[in-house]
C-alpha cells in the first residue's frame, strides 16, 4: 500500500475537482443542479482531504512506533548479549571458586570437606546396600610407602561397618 503525503492528495483533489467543475455544465443543463454538484462535490473532496491528512498522520505513527520497537529490540538483543558473556564469566569463576574449595592449594589434591563429603555418600550407599566400605589413607609425604618398603608390611581389610578395622600385618 502505498501512502501518499497529504499536500500530493491535495493536488490530485484539486485537479480532479476543477476538472469536474469545468466539465459538469456541459452535461448538466440547470444551473441549480450544477452548483448543487459543485457544493457537494467540494464538501466530499474536503472530507476526502481531511480524512487522508488523519490516515497519514497514523501511518506515520505507526511507522514511528515500529522503528522505535526495532530500535529498543536491537537494544535489548545488546544487553542480552553482554548479560550472556557476564553470565559465561560467572559460570568460570563459580567453576573455578569451586575447585578451589574442594582441593588443596599446595598438592592439588581433595581437602578435608571434600573428603568428608565423599565418605558420607560412599557410607550411606554402603549402609543402604548393606555392603562393607574399606578406605585406605595414604599420607601426602609417602612416609607410609617409605615404611611399607622398609619393613615389608601390607594392609589388609577386613569387612565390617566399622572405619576402624584395618590392621596392618607384617609380611615375613
Amino acid at each position: 500500500m502505498s501512502i501518499f503525503q497529504p499536500y500530493v492528495l491535495f493536488l490530485i483533489y484539486v485537479v480532479v475537482q476543477s476538472a469536474f467543475i469545468l466539465l459538469i455544465p456541459m452535461f448538466q443543463p440547470s444551473s441549480d443542479i450544477v452548483s448543487g454538484d459543485i457544493v457537494y462535490s467540494t464538501l466530499v473532496m474536503i472530507l476526502a482531504v481531511v480524512i487522508s491528512r488523519m490516515r497519514y498522520q497514523n501511518w506515520v505513527k505507526v511507522f514511528e512506533n515500529e522503528k522505535s520497537i526495532e530500535e529498543k529490540n536491537d537494544e535489548l538483543e545488546k544487553i542480552n548479549t553482554e548479560f550472556g558473556k557476564i553470565n559465561e564469566k560467572l559460570k568460570k569463576a563459580n567453576e573455578k571458586l569451586k575447585h578451589l574449595s574442594q582441593r588443596d592449594g599446595l598438592t592439588n589434591i581433595f581437602n578435608r570437606s571434600m573428603f568428608d563429603k565423599t565418605i558420607n555418600l560412599e557410607w550411606n550407599k554402603c549402609q543402604r546396600n548393606q555392603l562393607p566400605l574399606s578406605l585406605l589413607m595414604i599420607d601426602s609425604a609417602f612416609e607410609f610407602f617409605q615404611l611399607v618398603r622398609r619393613h615389608s608390611l601390607s594392609l589388609v581389610t577386613y569387612p565390617s561397618r566399622s572405619l576402624h578395622n584395618f590392621v596392618p600385618i607384617a609380611l615375613n
